[in-house]
């Protein structure tokens, strides 16, 4: 038992990135479908770029200025961007999944064929139950391991690198402005609300407060840069 925990705890430790790079050679077969995904991504993070983008023509030509034009047009271009979006992230979503089920069909066929190959002896040590699981559940999580894991950090990516461009394109000042103090505030904010960041309600109550510094901080430089 001592040999087979120390031998479990070497495992644990074992980094994560030399796995998940050995999982992502299985889904070099279905490239093309993911390479279609990622074209979703992008089109998804355009579209929400575009949307912020628009925030400001809203609001100045419909509720200050009030042109007509723009009134009548709006709808149907902010229609039209939900619907390009929506489009994207089904599109993102389907072929995401078809490459995460194919990839757990392969791995499900690996697994049987080292099953095939395996001597009697194995299957008289080893539960009928636990087999059955290495080829169901088991080869599910792998692959959504593989291929969610993917999806996640390259759309909030492209959708953060979308948004930020947005920003910058808006007010560079400004945003670089909250890029440098946003790390202090959280800081200061973290400590000022207690001793023990890691509790969620104080994570939360701090991300909270900072958000709202730095959107009235915002406010403040873009009424000023207005103004003159």
């Amino acid at each position: 038992r001592r040999g087979r925990g120390a031998q479990m705890s070497q495992t644990d430790r074992a980094p994560a990135w030399p796995i998940y790079r050995r999982l992502l050679t299985y889904a070099l077969p279905y490239r093309g479908l993911l390479f279609v995904a990622l074209i979703g991504m992008l089109i998804e993070a355009a579209a929400a770029g575009a949307f912020t983008l628009m925030m400001k023509p809203v609001v100045d030509g419909t509720f200050i200025d009030r042109d007509p034009e723009l009134i009548r047009i709006m709808p149907w271009v902010i229609v039209a961007i939900f619907a390009v979006r929506g489009l994207a992230g089904y599109l993102t979503d389907v072929f995401m999944a078809r490459a995460a089920r194919s990839l757990s069909r392969d791995m499900r066929v690996r697994v049987f064929g080292k099953y095939l190959r395996l001597p009697g002896l194995y299957f008289d040590r080893e539960p009928v139950a636990d087999m059955q699981v290495r080829l169901s559940s088991d080869s599910e999580q792998v692959a959504q391991a593989a291929i969610d894991a993917a999806k996640v950090m390259l759309q909030q990516s492209f959708q953060v690198i979308a948004l930020l461009a947005v920003m910058l394109y808006t007010s560079w000042r400004v945003t670089i402005a909250i890029l440098l103090i946003a790390p202090v505030l959280a800081s200061a904010v973290v400590q000022a609300l207690g001793e023990e960041p890691n509790k969620p309600v104080t994570l939360f109550l701090a991300i909270d407060l900072l958000l709202s510094i730095a959107a009235i901080y915002a406010g403040c430089r873009v009424a000023a840069w207005g103004s003159r």
